[in-house]
């Protein structure tokens, strides 16, 4: 399987195995693109929790694709 093909599946597993809180806040900013208030007035939650539960989401996510060898620890 192609590198890229083998990301992107891991990519979307990755990210279907958040809990749902993360999930929905993940997919609120980075696919649908909305703004942190925006994304915190869908979810009736305050900005700092969509900031909090976003930069949570990107960490568990980084983690299980270092995991599976994708990414380098040193930047």
């Amino acid at each position: 399987m192609p590198l890229r093909l083998a990301l992107r599946k891991d990519l979307v597993t990755a990210i279907a195995t958040l809990p749902e809180p993360y999930r929905q806040m993940l997919i609120l900013r980075e696919v649908d693109e909305l703004s942190g208030p925006e994304a915190a007035q869908q979810l009736g939650s305050s900005v700092e929790a969509v900031k909090s539960r976003l930069h949570r989401a990107r960490s568990m996510v980084r983690e299980k694709l270092l995991a599976g060898g994708y990414l380098s620890t040193t930047t």
